[in-house]
């Protein structure tokens, strides 16, 4: 038995290196605890330590509130949700489109203020005729229901004196500009039933 053969029966090749000689191996007998002893003692030598992987903490809940843009004549309300964790970028980036849209509709010096939840919002809703729901979860928050945003678009819900037209929100609207023919379409049936109030006064 050569030497390769006796490290090989020591478990001690092809990784490891053997640090005594071969005949001090042999002239000894054996010992089990020992010689894991042994072993433990290379892989700490001759081996760096394998770092423990990273363990993800779990997000903490994003930060949200509502921002509430009313005209002066209490004829709109937009409700629109806040991610208070979103970059500057983004927000200036929602910003200037909903910006587009108001001017869209010909609403000029609209005035805001941000509430932190639902119930904020419908303590204002007091006189408002159109209540303008943008995104999924601020529609189904203010409707109370699961309803996916496709199921409820394209119709007016009733929400004690006002109306609520549901469309997307702002942030979808700029990975997916495409859709911006769905808001239009929206606020267009929303400004519809503004336009039927007024015919009837």
């Amino acid at each position: 038995m050569n030497r390769d053969d006796v490290l090989r029966e020591l478990e001690l090749l092809p990784v490891w290196k053997l640090r005594k000689p071969v005949e001090a191996v042999l002239t000894q007998q054996v010992d089990v605890e020992k010689l894991e002893a042994a072993q433990l003692a290379i892989v700490a030598t001759e081996e760096p330590a394998l770092e423990k992987p990273a363990i993800e903490k779990p997000s903490s809940a994003v930060a949200i509130q509502y921002e509430i843009t009313m005209t002066q004549d209490k004829q709109w309300a937009f409700i629109c949700e806040i991610n208070l964790s979103a970059g500057r970028v983004d927000i200036a980036s929602q910003s200037t489109l909903f910006n587009n849209i108001l001017h869209a509709l010909c609403i000029e010096k609209p005035s805001k203020m941000q509430v932190a939840s639902i119930a904020d919002v419908n303590a204002r809703m007091t006189d408002i005729k159109i209540m303008a729901a943008m995104g999924e979860s601020v529609a189904q928050a203010l409707l109370n229901t699961q309803k996916p945003l496709e199921t409820l678009r394209g119709k007016l819900h009733a929400i004690g004196h006002a109306q609520l037209v549901a469309s997307c929100d702002l942030a979808h609207l700029l990975n997916n500009p495409l859709d911006k023919a769905k808001v239009w379409q929206d606020l267009c049936l929303a400004r519809s039933y503004l336009q039927g109030l007024h015919v009837q006064d």
